[in-house]
């Protein structure tokens, strides 16, 4: 039992050890790439909207190719286990990280763009690769939902460790006014990442990988052994490819969550890409509280889950879920109706705050129902070893095109209040001494105050829907669910 235990704390702070580095590149990607490109690089907006939907283009090849390869473990050396997919993503993810920040070419001009779409889909899909196989180890690491829990706290708290790399950035940068320790504060992260990243494939375990281990021995001892093996590598292909997504896409369950799963990364892409340009004519005016409301929006989301598990533990992850969309359906309404935000810069900050944590609070529980998923597709149709790669592929999917939507769809409605032409005179003035004397129209002001306040109250109503036909509920040590 003892040796049980330890071995449960090995894996585990190997996971955290992953989700350290990834983290530690992945939230200042989401928060700065939006306003470095616009703003500092000078991104044309025909080209911004072109990639973007190029990108979405890509996201649609990128997410199920890799979980294929992932799961058909005789593809490759790289893919044979999810440790040895972690370490040879782990330095790619560092490089591709480090040079995005590096100009190209001159402001307004389509090498902007073309280095834009570049960063966009080599980070992706270096990032993708390595997330699928660390999902792939969570759901593979045991079935037992206290364990998985437990595994979750240990994700949680490391991803609080390095909860500051945004604020860090901000902070040292003067919110971009010193693009140079922008940069070098990027490289020491992408460094740091790549450790990190590495250490925990190294370390993290996996029932199915070690299976593997055992039969790439025996290949070597026997000469039967290869074709044992290679049978082994094959029995997730008791049906063929096409089947086996369709056995999967067309359960109400999984189709319930992805919905969900969608709207969820569409608001927290609008959070993470917008807040900055939100806060400038909606929030606190000194660059040390917006590095402080940065802060706490990278603390409170694993403070929250840490503090709440006992509470999820006991009445499970699906009432948090629901809770966290109650609140962002009535929240932003209330307070906008009621003035306050219009009022008071703090209690914007306040509000986007509560918002981005409760929000990313919620999200970080979703690794949960994919691994019911994951067990329930298996059971249901008899296979010898689970799909995990596929399932989380295909809720990526469905899913990570909102990442791109949401800047589509914002920077859109923004532009119609004259958001090009303030940020035109933001970028000709950048560095200079006339930067600070700009003002944004009350217009375009009134517009980002109201995207704040009812996206998310829209978003959370359709989620209520979708997440009411999520009916798989995990109790303990028990799968149950209701079909």
């Amino acid at each position: 039992m003892l040796s049980s235990l330890k071995s449960l704390d090995r894996g585990s702070l190997a996971f955290a050890s992953i989700t350290v580095g990834l983290s530690l590149v992945n939230s200042p990607f989401n928060f700065f790439y939006v306003k470095v490109f616009l703003e500092v690089f000078g991104v044309l907006e025909s080209d911004f909207q072109i990639v973007q939907i190029l990108f979405l283009v890509w996201n649609t090849i990128n997410d199920p190719l890799f979980a294929y390869f992932l799961d058909k473990r005789q593809s490759g050396l790289c893919c044979r286990t999810r440790r040895s997919s972690i370490k040879i993503g782990a330095p790619l993810l560092g490089i591709i990280y480090a040079i995005t920040w590096l100009p190209w070419g001159q402001p307004d001009t389509r090498s902007v763009g073309i280095q834009l779409f570049f960063a966009l889909c080599l980070y992706d899909s270096v990032f993708t690769f390595v997330a699928l196989a660390q999902c792939a180890v969570f759901a593979e690491m045991s079935t037992c939902y206290d364990r998985r829990l437990e595994t979750k706290k240990y994700q949680v708290m490391g991803s609080l460790t390095v909860s500051w790399s945004v604020a860090f950035l901000n902070l040292i940068s003067h919110n971009l006014a010193d693009f140079r320790s922008f940069q070098l504060g990027c490289l020491v992260l992408a460094v740091l990442a790549t450790v990190f990243v590495y250490i925990g494939g190294r370390y993290s375990s996996s029932v199915y990988d070690k299976q593997q281990a055992q039969l790439d021995q025996d290949s070597h001892r026997t000469e039967s052994g290869c074709v044992e093996a290679d049978a082994a590598c094959q029995s997730t292909a008791d049906a063929s490819l096409s089947v086996q997504l369709r056995q999967i896409v067309l359960q109400r369950d999984f189709l319930a969550f992805v919905v969900t799963n969608f709207l969820q990364i569409f608001e927290a892409s609008m959070w993470a890409n917008f807040l900055s340009i939100f806060m400038e004519p909606l929030g606190p005016a000194s660059p040390l509280q917006r590095s402080g409301a940065y802060l706490l929006i990278s603390l409170l989301p694993a403070l929250a889950v840490i503090g709440g598990l006992p509470l999820i533990r006991r009445f499970g992850h699906h009432r948090a879920v629901l809770l966290s969309l109650v609140f962002k359906v009535a929240a932003g309404p209330l307070l906008h109706l009621t003035g306050v935000l219009a009022l008071s810069r703090t209690m914007f900050a306040v509000y986007s705050v509560a918002c981005c944590s409760l929000n990313s609070a919620a999200f970080s529980l979703f690794d949960l129902p994919l691994s019911e998923l994951v067990d329930r597709d298996r059971l249901v149709n008899s296979r010898r070893l689970p799909l995990s790669s596929t399932v989380f592929g295909l809720n990526a999917l469905v899913t990570k095109p909102a990442i791109s939507l949401a800047p589509l769809v914002v920077v859109q409605l923004l532009n119609m209040r004259g958001y090009q032409t303030y940020r035109s005179a933001a970028s000709n003035s950048f560095g200079s001494a006339d930067a600070g004397g700009l003002t944004c129209p009350q217009a375009l002001s009134n517009t980002m105050l109201m995207l704040a306040c009812y996206l998310p109250a829209v978003i959370g109503c359709l989620q209520l829907i979708s997440w009411s036909f999520y009916r798989i509920r995990s109790k303990s040590n028990l799968l149950q669910a209701q079909i």
